[in-house]
């Protein structure tokens, strides 16, 4: 499941970026000041769940790739077994 930014996560995102700030940036993106207070807590456990997330999911690509991998050579080799059974079988 993919989950997006909201409007204004993303607004806090750009104006963190630009500002290194995240209470002006939690303003700036709409949060009330009571929130923004807290926003940079927030916004970097998001952050950091957001980058688990991105680093699980590219792990567990590149273990499917891995796997795709070796059973193409699997059955590669299998392919070529059979064949040369075949062939000695014709002798």
């Amino acid at each position: 499941m993919k989950r997006k930014l909201t409007p204004k996560q993303r607004k806090f995102a750009n104006e963190f970026i630009k500002t290194n700030n995240a209470y002006q940036s939690a303003i700036s993106a709409g949060y009330s000041k009571a929130y923004a207070k807290n926003a940079g807590k927030f916004f970097i456990a998001l952050a950091k769940a957001f980058h688990d997330l991105a680093v699980q999911t590219s792990l567990k690509r590149e273990e499917q790739e891995v796997k795709e991998v070796l059973q193409s050579s699997i059955d590669k080799r299998k392919k070529a077994h059979d064949e040369f059974h075949k062939f000695v079988r014709s002798l």
